[in-house]
């Protein structure tokens, strides 16, 4: 019998595309429209997975996945020529809720993505040089 992990780790595979978006709209859908919640946001949104890709002929690729608030679309980011990725914890990634994503100039001008967790002061932060942002709608929603 599949575990519950199992279970959420296909029905997050079984998606199709549903359009790119720059990662400072990403940042900005908005979590409600009047007192209506909305699906297509990643406020409240849960963070599925965390996969890095390490360079040696060049700097790393980062992919964060955040699965939507409504358990029916994941925002995947691509991040390409990492140079810094810093968790303010150990043990973020267990359940981290999106509250936010700021987005920053670093040093070098160089792009600092900021997602901030929904319940807590703590957060994930990727200096990278680009960012690539697709929108994934699951085929059947996880079930709760």
């Amino acid at each position: 019998m599949p575990s519950r992990f199992d279970y959420e780790r296909l029905t997050i595979a079984n998606r199709k595309p549903a359009g790119r978006l720059t990662i400072e709209e990403l940042a900005s859908l908005p979590a409600y429209d009047g007192f209506e919640a909305q699906h297509d946001t990643c406020y409240d949104g849960s963070v599925v997975l965390l996969a890095s890709e390490c360079g040696v002929l060049d700097r790393g690729r980062l992919v964060i996945e955040i699965l939507g608030p409504f358990w029916d679309r994941v925002f995947r980011i691509e991040f390409s020529a990492v140079d810094r990725v810093v968790l303010s914890r150990p043990g973020l990634l267990r359940g981290m809720d999106v509250k936010s994503i700021e987005i920053k100039t670093g040093e070098a001008g160089s792009m600092v993505c900021i997602i901030h967790r929904l319940s807590f002061d703590n957060f994930i932060e990727v200096e990278c040089d680009s960012v690539c942002v697709s929108r994934f709608l699951l085929a059947k929603p996880l079930e709760r």
